[in-house]
């Protein structure tokens, strides 16, 4: 069993992002579920190398291409892979601004069940915000209770109602989608927005729901 981490580079990396930390502290977060876990720069080839793989987690974003990136239709070749990873009994874990990455492709909307919508999803000031957790998905929530964390909000994000939804924050009076879960074919798909930075990963609910993800991920 093996749990790849591939953390945001070149045009899916981020300014407002540090994908390493982030990225090296979530595969020392589920350790625990597999020994196995490996780091790595997100590059397409990468997504073809899943044999021996259980589960993905992507903490990527979006940012300006360069001369020196991967042409889009090698990244179009490498969606594909994780899609047929996926269908075929794998787990995705999608993290924070994972949401965001892949613009150029409507297939990661269809695979996630949601994305960030430019020009309207949005985030309040980071903060101290509280979380709800929702029973949508019982197999990931039941027994965690609503929690405080440090972090972004995202709010007005596309997703998709046939979702379950495992956690949400309000603001204004209107309730907000952070996390969800999904099936896709044989496989399993969890998108967590929160992880805008180490201060997220400090609150041990909110590592208590990275590792109830994983472990449903795990488990398809």
């Amino acid at each position: 069993m093996t749990i790849l981490v591939f953390s945001g580079s070149d045009r899916y990396d981020s300014q407002w992002h540090d994908h390493v930390a982030t990225s090296v502290r979530v595969g020392r977060i589920v350790e625990d579920l597999d020994p196995d876990v490996r780091v790595r720069a997100a590059r397409p080839e990468e997504f073809g190398a899943l044999d021996d793989v259980e589960m993905v987690a992507v903490n990527m974003g979006y940012g300006a291409a360069s001369e020196i990136d991967a042409p889009l239709s090698e990244w179009a070749t490498a969606l594909q892979a994780l899609e047929s990873f996926v269908r075929s009994g794998g787990g995705l874990l999608a993290l924070h601004n994972s949401v965001g990455a892949f613009s150029e492709f409507d297939d990661w909307e269809r695979l996630l069940g949601g994305k960030w919508n430019r020009g309207i999803t949005m985030h309040p000031p980071i903060g101290n915000w509280g979380v709800t957790v929702h029973a949508d998905s019982p197999d990931v929530t039941r027994g965690l209770d609503d929690f405080t964390v440090f972090d972004e909000m995202y709010s007005f994000l596309n997703v998709d109602p046939a979702v379950s939804v495992t956690a949400s924050h309000t603001m204004d009076g209107t309730e907000h989608p952070i996390a969800w879960s999904r099936r896709h074919g044989d496989g399993r798909v969890a998108v967590d927005t929160l992880g805008h930075d180490l201060r997220s990963y400090d609150f041990p609910a909110r590592v208590e729901l990275l590792i109830r993800e994983s472990r449903w991920l795990l488990n398809g």
